[in-house]
């Protein structure tokens, strides 16, 4: 799921100076019980601030 999320942000950093890094060094399996749709927003908007707030740091935004 994390790497889904991370590949659709990339597309967005594509054109800007921010670039997203990710390596999954935990290859245990995970199991969170959650809704899953509420996992995929969380990871999200953490992604969206680390890209804004390090754009905005660069002078981008």
């Amino acid at each position: 799921m994390t790497t889904k999320i991370i590949t659709k942000k990339r597309k967005h950093t594509e054109a800007g100076n921010v670039r997203i890094f990710y390596d999954d060094l935990n290859h245990e399996p995970c199991l969170v019980e959650a809704d899953s749709q509420r996992i995929i927003q969380t990871i999200s908007n953490l992604l969206d601030n680390a890209i804004k707030f390090t754009e905005e740091k660069r002078g981008g935004g």
